[in-house]
């Protein structure tokens, strides 16, 4: 399987990369380090994403995460536009609070963009039009190099995604609330991973301080904390019911040792996981 890199696809160290491609053929299955957005603009082909196998023409626009399998078969006439950029882009440059719940939702988790039809979106008649003028536009900037052509094509990439989100969140609060959920789930789907802000705020596009604050407000509590305190249940849930050892229970609770699973049993409950384990049973 190929795979394109971001140092591959950029040039002139900017961040953001625009083609336009007529293609009678197929690009074998790929992966990429980067996000890619694709939009039809005439023809039809047969996209597969993540094993997902759908039909696209003329008006699809499709929206794929980093680290996502991607390949397609076309039929003759077949041509598109392709924008790449990297994953830190939106975080630095591209998120405000208006719109980071909706990046999210549409690129962060394979389970929500499955339910989108694995990203895709569709325009029609007066919207086509208006996206086709900002992806020619976009395209010109980029080929004719002009003077702040970097702030010129941000400007754009916010335009579009906020046309994207247009037809993808049809109500802002259930979006929120889709979001936080997920940002949950996935916590506790991975407790035993590094959950670090950083890491954590780079897996959803987030800027880290904004993501903080908002996490907080969301859960009354700060990112560490939240995570400490569900490892240490999960910890005792894994000793009451398991008979795993402490070692072992460490490691798939998220600590990095046994001794910082004995401390935060000592901080919190005046007992070692053993005497915990025992009093339990």
């Amino acid at each position: 399987m190929k795979r394109y890199t971001t140092n591959r696809m950029m040039r002139h160290g900017i961040p953001i990369h625009i083609f336009y491609r007529v293609s009678g053929n197929s690009d074998g299955v790929h992966t990429h380090d980067f996000i890619e957005i694709v939009y039809v603009a005439s023809g039809s082909a047969v996209e597969t994403v993540n094993g997902d196998c759908f039909r696209v023409g003329r008006g699809d626009l499709l929206f794929l995460n980093y680290g996502s399998t991607h390949s397609f078969e076309a039929d003759e006439h077949f041509s598109y536009y392709n924008i790449c950029f990297a994953p830190e882009l939106p975080a630095e440059r591209l998120i405000v609070p208006e719109n980071a719940f909706g990046i999210l939702a549409l690129t962060a988790f394979d389970e929500m963009r499955r339910e989108a039809e694995s990203g895709r979106v569709r325009f029609s008649g007066a919207e086509r039009e208006r996206i086709e003028w900002i992806l020619h536009t976009m395209l010109q900037e980029y080929d004719t190099m002009q003077p702040s052509v970097e702030r010129v094509l941000e400007s754009y990439m916010n335009i579009l995604i906020a046309e994207i989100l247009r037809k993808t969140l049809p109500a802002p609060a259930e979006a929120t609330k889709d979001v936080w959920e997920t940002i949950r789930d996935y916590i506790e789907d991975n407790l035993s991973e590094p959950l670090t802000l950083s890491a954590l705020a780079k897996q959803c596009f987030y800027n880290p301080s904004y993501f903080s604050r908002a996490f907080k407000e969301k859960f009354g509590t700060s990112l560490i904390s939240y995570v400490a305190m569900r490892r240490m249940e999960l910890a005792k849930q894994r000793l009451k019911e398991t008979d795993d050892t402490v070692a072992q229970i460490a490691l798939t609770c998220g600590f990095q040792t046994y001794s910082a699973l004995y401390r935060a049993f000592e901080r919190e409950c005046g007992m070692t996981p053993g005497e915990y384990r025992a009093q339990m049973k």
